[in-house]
């Protein structure tokens, strides 16, 4: 750099910009994502902007080597750092606004968070919409998620031919099935959708398309075959696996000559389109809850910070398929003399279910008062199908500082409703499993 270069910039902000781009008279180090990627910064931008940064350079515990960021890839991170020293951003793409946002939360840069959902909410298209819609269903942000259901119906062509459908969870794929109104020119296209993205979904889990059929069965039965020509039929879905040849011969009997062979259960029998709601002809049957209770021996009051890292996590396998609703978590511990015990504290936790330590992922958020020396729970947007042969990962990130009960498994097996649950990982704060079967699981 010149010698005289702050001369030649007006504002503090084209000053900033130039440590951020030169990267001179850095104070501090980060080492970012699985790479340890090695980047510098000035702690005085850091603390002047978020209360965590703060607290990591100048509170009672204050960092003095490098810190090590592990849940971050270094791209959102630079992209954060930009923004605290210029106020802006260069989004490469939605995914990398998404990513920013995920370090905005972690580090309180509240105006941050908004500044990335006013990009994602003008880049909301027919190619985005299944990534932001399950990024809004974790983040619980309504407009997001209601501009991504408007693109489903108005734009589902584009939606079903784009990689984030393929790439999307079966949950999104339900969702956009499930939309009164669809722009279609056949039903045939909602068919090849699902066709294509069940493939990708057997190559990701590898395993056989014909293995998949029962799975898809709630994305099926959206689908109505009946308003298909014979032609459209006979090309595409009647060559399919996930059919089955009963179900293939009743669907091309009726489309040719309508009532004369009684139509399978888990086909659609609506003529009718698509924007004009059929009602219920049929009492649905609610699902069948129930919860697994940890059974524990050793308790631990853990002192937790907001930046903890790794974040607590809990294993799981299951016997056959069943669906997670949310877990319940420990509250902080207080004391239990006086008042005190009666108080409230504003919790703020993000809970995360991976599988197999894969990429995609599911999540919930939990932000309310809370009592002290009590239990939460935190609920998925929609239950989260939990698959045999798989291994599981909760994930409890806190984002408050306190003392939590973490306890230890005193069994690690459970046996309920004839499906067997096997816990890993020794202390955790949750305390219960919450799980339901729908009226499918149930037969």
């Amino acid at each position: 750099m010149d010698e005289d270069w702050q001369t030649k910039k007006s504002t503090i902000r084209e000053r900033a910009e130039m440590l951020f781009v030169s990267q001179d008279l850095c104070d501090c180090e980060f080492l970012v994502g699985t790479e340890k990627v090695k980047i510098p910064s000035h702690k005085l931008f850091l603390a002047m902007s978020s209360p965590v940064f703060y607290a990591m350079f100048f509170g009672e515990m204050a960092e003095r080597e490098s810190v090590e960021i592990k849940d971050i890839e270094p791209d959102a991170f630079k992209g954060m750092l930009q923004y605290i020293y210029t106020d802006q951003v260069e989004f490469e793409s939605c995914a990398h606004a998404c990513a920013v946002y995920t370090a905005a939360t972690k580090y309180l840069l509240p105006y941050l968070e908004e500044y990335c959902i006013k990009y994602l909410l003008g880049n909301i298209a027919a190619n985005s919409a299944c990534e932001l819609f399950e990024f809004a269903l974790f983040h619980d942000n309504s407009e997001i998620k209601d501009t991504c259901l408007k693109v489903f119906q108005n734009d589902t062509q584009g939606v079903l031919k784009s990689t984030g459908f393929l790439e999307s969870e079966f949950s999104t794929v339900l969702t956009i099935f499930e939309q009164p109104k669809l722009e279609l020119d056949s039903e045939l296209e909602l068919f090849q959708g699902l066709k294509e993205w069940t493939d990708a979904e057997a190559g990701r889990l590898g395993v056989s398309v014909e293995s998949l059929s029962t799975s898809v069965t709630e994305a099926l039965s959206k689908i109505r075959f009946l308003m298909m020509t014979a032609e459209e039929f006979t090309g595409g879905p009647a060559l399919s696996p996930l059919l089955t040849s009963e179900e293939k011969l009743a669907i091309a009997m009726n489309i040719t000559k309508p009532g004369v062979i009684e139509i399978p259960e888990r086909i659609n029998t609506s003529k009718g389109p698509r924007e004009v709601m059929q009602p219920d002809t049929v009492v649905p049957v609610p699902p069948l809850e129930w919860s697994l209770v940890r059974e524990v021996s050793d308790t631990i009051v853990y002192p937790v910070t907001r930046w903890v890292n790794p974040f607590p996590r809990k294993g799981l396998t299951v016997s056959r398929n069943i669906r997670l609703k949310g877990v319940k978590i420990a509250s902080q511990r207080a004391s239990t003399n006086g008042t005190e015990c009666s108080l409230t504290y504003k919790e703020n936790v993000t809970m995360v279910l991976k599988k197999d330590w894969a990429v995609k992922f599911s999540g919930a958020k939990y932000v309310q008062d809370t009592p002290y020396n009590s239990t939460f729970t935190v609920l998925f947007y929609k239950p989260v199908l939990i698959e045999v042969g798989k291994k599981y990962w909760i994930i409890v990130q806190f984002d408050k500082n306190g003392d939590y009960q973490f306890t230890r498994d005193a069994c690690s097996v459970y046996t309920l409703n004839n499906i067997r649950v096997e816990l890993y990982e020794e202390f955790s704060p949750i305390t219960e499993f919450l799980f339901c079967d729908k009226p499918e699981d149930q037969q």
